[in-house]
């Protein structure tokens, strides 16, 4: 892991980040998202392949309805505050 994405997810667990990354169809977004348990913790399951395990950041997108799962591949990360 990068020192980026080391302290994205640090501080994903923390609070909302806004992040800015390239989406499979080669689009680029901005979402705001978290894996704060105050927001992730009905959405944990423990179950399935560890995302650092598919080099992929997951987090919860705050802006979709519902706050869905979300992840992108570390490669396509742009930027984060």
């Amino acid at each position: 892991l990068t020192a980026s994405i080391k302290a994205l997810k640090a501080e994903l667990s923390k609070r909302i980040v806004k992040i800015t990354f390239k989406k499979k169809d080669g689009s680029i977004t901005t979402r705001n998202a978290t894996n704060s348990p105050n927001y992730a913790g009905n959405f944990v399951n423990n179950r399935g392949i560890s995302s650092d395990a598919r080099n992929v950041v997951s987090f919860i997108d705050l802006d979709a309805v519902g706050n869905k799962w979300r992840s992108f591949r570390y490669e396509n990360l742009i930027s984060w505050e």
